[in-house]
């Protein structure tokens, strides 16, 4: 399943996991501003949308409309409002038309900012006038043509047409993902898919700002769980389940994660099978009945057990805190945070490049730019990170990081010190890694043997320690796979030795985790975790 669309996506930035089928992932992206217009002038914006709908075989729901009752507005004054009305809901029948197409297409109805807003000739009641006749209108189209509405309007707007203030963030526009439960009704009343928030309630990040808005949204493309104290939060999906239960049998009740409902009579011993089923299986975990499940009788204790019996491993490296704790704190928690960051690897990386060039408007915001350049650099892409980092603080920015700590970053990285040490067999550039993991060691030689020649003066010192035999068997197998002669290749150095601090110091760069990870540090040379963290280095 797939939730897409403009900022007011975020309403889901608790996440999302289906009831029925917990293992299954509902994807949540934000593609920027997004208008219908997009669709028609081969948008970056629009491109994205069209390539996850066409990959997705279940719904796809598309979050549009916001932004495009302002163009109305604005075209209005040149050929009359019935026109400019027509005109942009012709244009939503083209595009619906050809994600409907594809099968199970649904339009997600946002809340509309009036307040605030400067358009000639409009009122704040007078936009949201418009706005309601424009919901009206392609709801009776797609009605007609079998396109689903999730419209949870009814029930997040106050007497006055606008936005219950209950519901929005601090940045008076934006939906608190407390709202998603009118939207997760909604969506269950015209799809028949029942969700849940994937992470607990109040896990999400408030904006302040708009600054602020943009790089939680643009953070949120990673998927990453909100903190290191909630990278489960099975609680809000055990809840959800149990209150489907109980509404399935017409009981309407917003029961409590420590409410009984054992003793209270609410579940049979059934129900008692199928919650404990489903919070096991949320987990991954394999069903064991050697419990007695009425002494788990509220969602807590049975979560808490569940914990207890099988504790998670160590907590994730990297967590959306830790980019709220880089933007808006100073002196060594943020410095923390941004190293952190700065090892999120060459798949967040290009996660996150690929959000910000998505969200192309006009202008370029800061602190992403910032992240961005913290991790090319941690991959051994000095020049892309000093680029980012270049424009992470221009004038041209908007919202740009401050001088200062652009400044600490550049000091932190010029504390990188030149090789020295002694390392056998040396080249002109010498990479070094170890054979604790021979598969990422064979994806190291791949990449190594596809970007360096006999030509070039470098190596790949492979530190084998007893294991040399097996590691020059595994490189010569490497050579065969890619069809390389062991005469036409780059050099590799297998050596009968641990590496060291000492070899890591003599190295221009450092590549795998573990051992190669740790003499990078303590010898402060340039580490890169893995095989396509060295082709960002080289492309």
């Amino acid at each position: 399943m797939q939730l897409v669309g403009n900022s007011h996506i975020s309403v889901f930035s608790n996440g999302c996991v289906r009831v029925d089928m917990p293992n299954e992932t509902v994807h949540t992206h934000w593609v920027g501003a997004l208008e219908v217009d997009h669709f028609f002038s081969d948008h970056p914006a629009a491109k994205k949308v069209r390539e996850l709908f066409r990959a997705e075989s279940g719904w796809k729901l598309l979050m549009l409309g916001n932004h495009d009752l302002f163009h109305i507005a604005l075209r209005s004054s040149e050929v009359g409002l019935t026109a400019a009305l027509d005109q942009m809901l012709e244009r939503y029948h083209v595009v619906f038309e050809e994600f409907a197409a594809l099968g199970r297409f649904g339009w997600l109805v946002g809340v509309q900012q009036a307040d605030n807003v400067l358009l000639p000739g409009f009122t704040a009641d007078g936009l949201l006038a418009l706005s309601r006749q424009f919901v009206g209108s392609l709801t009776a189209w797609c009605t007609a043509r079998g396109v689903a509405v999730v419209n949870p309007l009814p029930h997040l707007l106050g007497e006055n047409g606008r936005p219950d203030s209950r519901w929005l963030q601090s940045d008076g526009l934006h939906l608190k993902p407390d709202a998603a439960r009118y939207y997760f009704q909604a969506i269950a009343q015209e799809t028949g898919v029942v969700l849940a928030p994937r992470h607990a309630s109040g896990a999400a990040f408030e904006p302040e700002s708009e600054h602020e808005s943009y790089c939680a949204l643009v953070v949120g493309e990673l998927a990453l769980p909100p903190s290191r104290s909630d990278s489960g939060a099975l609680v809000p999906r055990v809840l959800q389940f149990a209150r489907t239960r109980l509404a399935e049998r017409g009981i309407e009740l917003e029961l409590g994660a420590d409410d009984d409902f054992v003793g209270s009579g609410l579940f049979d011993s059934l129900d008692l099978v199928e919650v404990y089923t489903f919070a096991t299986e949320a987990r991954g975990e394999e069903l064991d009945f050697d419990v007695s499940l009425r002494e788990l009788d509220t969602v807590a204790k049975l979560c808490v057990y569940l914990e207890r019996r099988s504790p998670r491993p160590a907590q994730a490296s990297l967590v959306f805190d830790d980019f709220v704790c880089s933007m808006r704190s100073e002196g060594k928690e943020a410095e923390d945070a941004d190293v952190r960051i700065a090892r999120m690897g060459a798949e967040h990386l290009n996660r996150l490049a690929e959000a910000i060039a998505t969200s192309l408007g006009g202008e370029r915001y800061g602190f992403p730019l910032y992240w961005l350049a913290l991790a090319a650099h941690e991959l051994g892409s000095t020049d892309r990170g000093v680029r980012w980092l270049d424009e992470a603080g221009a004038p041209t920015c908007a919202f740009p990081v401050s001088t200062e700590r652009l400044q600490r970053a550049r000091d932190r990285w010029s504390d990188v010190r030149t090789p020295g040490g002694t390392l056998p067999h040396a080249r002109a550039f010498n990479i070094v890694s170890d054979a604790e993991d021979i598969d990422a060691l064979q994806a190291i030689l791949r990449c190594y043997l596809m970007t360096f020649g006999p030509q070039d003066d470098a190596a790949l010192h492979v530190f084998a320690n007893q294991r040399v035999d097996f590691v020059t068997h595994a490189v010569l197998d490497e050579v065969a796979a890619v069809g390389l002669a062991p005469e036409s290749i780059a050099d590799v150095c297998v050596h009968a030795l641990a590496l060291s601090t000492d070899h890591a110091a003599a190295a221009n760069l450092c590549i795998g985790r573990g051992a190669p990870e740790r003499a990078a540090r303590e010898a402060s040379r340039p580490w890169v975790p893995n095989a396509a963290a060295l082709w960002v280095r080289n492309t």
